[in-house]
């Protein structure tokens, strides 16, 4: 979704912390590491040409729905471990969005080898992408509404004027896609998590481990319920079954907001509010770097996109610090400005290893429509940012024909061991979600990050170290070992 609301929605289950590592690489290129023979039902691809690049990567296409009228291709990875002791049951990690993609691709492998090493996890790493984005064939996407969404961003448009502007457009792409995929009701958790399933009993695993993050937790929960394979959960940032419907939002933004400007002084507040009434009144034009084309870009920032700014920045720890220092710089400059922070801004908004598109699918087909009522209702928890939410309803791109909400199944107790953790400071999968869920994970631990954001566990050094514990201890053991927490550790 590329309009400032949706993209900001969008940008709250995508995991941004390896996000320049996924940048470094588009596509795969070639490797000249020798495959063993692979499974029925996989084709060996190249994991790419850096020397750096260890020679345990396996790389994957994986094709599914071939009884179908349009198969999909898959891009996966796996990186076999030659550790002693060997575990012989993966770890599996299950990207955010839903629509990230890019974990496979030679950039993001560099990472992870580079985790792996550090962390000491002595056991296999699966990577798979989902349907319909990045290397995936075929894809969700539709130069139309991106090229009209960029336009959209020269002009000051509040969110529900941006929102009237694409929709048809964005009706015009999914009716053309629904033609091109054969039905883009496939497109939600439960095929993502039967994917899942599918290429990890292609490679010959019989249990495995999911390290889910944001979104990628949903569909760890989906397959933990289908799949008796699934030994242990590694949940950061969860997305439960009950979360993100469309009344919900509204609260969520207000919640986060006001929090963040309650925890400020009286001061602080009040340059806030002096900043959205200037962007109101005299918008700014903001010169910044678009990093896909490295050519220069103009858009406008106004009262509304400030609050998706404000929103986004929260994610991060390290943005949610900065953000006292770009108010203040704007409310000194002139007409026009620019600023890394903006320049970061825009550039989420309109990421290409991120799919709008697929996100819209997903959202649709995974959470059940709310009526009317429900959303008037979730309306009034929005307070003074009602007007950034008032026509999400009527607008609403869930309720056309080929998508098929509420796909999802119903949350029951698990008993796989879980270790669940949440930033304290998370401004979408807030810490009492993780709570509720901790009913159904009678055998999990939650742990609460102090002062941290959005999915900034799984690549902290304090998950470096629990993680491989965590998988090779008991239950006993792992509760025991989990209430030291990250305390201890600087990040």
């Amino acid at each position: 979704m590329r309009n400032i609301l949706l993209s900001a929605f969008a940008m709250m289950f995508i995991v941004g912390i390896v996000v320049f590592y996924f940048k470094l690489a588009s596509d795969s290129t070639q490797n000249s590491v020798s495959h063993p023979l692979e499974p029925q039902g996989l084709l060996s691809r190249d994991c790419g040409e850096d020397p750096a690049l260890h020679p345990a990567w396996r790389c994957y296409w994986l094709t599914v729905g071939l009884d179908t009228q349009t198969p999909h291709t898959l891009p996966g990875a796996v990186y076999l471990s030659h550790t002693k002791p060997h575990y012989q049951d993966p770890l599996v990690f299950i990207g955010g969005g839903p629509g990230e993609s890019g974990q496979s691709v030679e950039g993001a492998l560099l990472f992870w080898q580079d985790w792996l090493a550090s962390a000491g996890i002595e056991r296999d790493f699966v990577i798979l992408e989902p349907r319909g984005a990045g290397l995936s064939n075929p894809r969700l996407e539709c130069d139309e509404y991106e090229n009209l969404s960029k336009q959209l961003m020269l002009k000051s448009l509040t969110f529900a004027e941006e929102m009237q502007r694409v929709q048809a457009v964005l009706e015009a792409c999914f009716q053309s896609l629904d033609r091109e995929v054969n039905n883009l009701k496939q497109f939600n958790s439960l095929n993502n998590a039967s994917d899942l399933q599918n290429f990890l009993s292609l490679l010959g695993y019989q249990r495995w481990n999911y390290l889910g993050v944001s979104y990628g937790t949903r569909v760890a929960l989906v397959a933990a319920l289908n799949q008796p394979q699934v030994n242990k959960l590694i949940l950061d940032s969860t997305y439960p079954f009950h979360r993100g419907h469309l009344d919900q939002m509204p609260g969520i933004w207000a919640s986060a907001i006001r929090d963040y400007l309650n925890n400020e002084s009286p001061g602080v507040r009040a340059m806030f509010s002096q900043l959205l009434r200037r962007l109101k009144q005299q918008p700014l034009t903001v010169k910044s770097v678009d990093w896909t084309t490295d050519m220069p870009v103009e858009w406008v920032l106004n009262d509304q996109r400030f609050y998706a700014l404000i929103f986004l920045a929260l994610y991060s720890t390290e943005l949610r610090e900065s953000l006292l220092e770009l108010a203040a710089y704007l409310l000194e400059v002139g007409d026009s400005t620019e600023h890394s922070m903006l320049e970061y801004f825009y550039n989420q908004i309109f990421d290409p290893s991120f799919s709008s598109l697929l996100y819209f699918a997903t959202e649709c087909n995974d959470n059940p429509l709310v009526s009317e009522e429900a959303f008037e209702k979730g309306l009034d928890a929005a307070g003074e940012l009602r007007p950034l939410f008032e026509s999400d309803w009527a607008l609403d791109i869930c309720r056309q024909s080929f998508f098929q909400p509420g796909q999802l199944p119903q949350m029951a107790v698990l008993a796989n061991s879980a270790l669940v953790a949440v930033g304290e400071n998370d401004p979408i999968t807030t810490v009492e979600p993780s709570k509720e869920l901790m009913l159904n994970l009678p055998n999990g631990v939650l742990l609460e990050l102090e002062g941290r954001g959005h999915s900034e566990f799984y690549a902290s050094s304090c998950a470096k170290r629990l993680i491989p514990l965590f998988l090779k201890a008991s239950e006993s053991q792992a509760e025991q070992m989990l209430k030291m927490g990250c305390a201890s550790d600087s990040e």
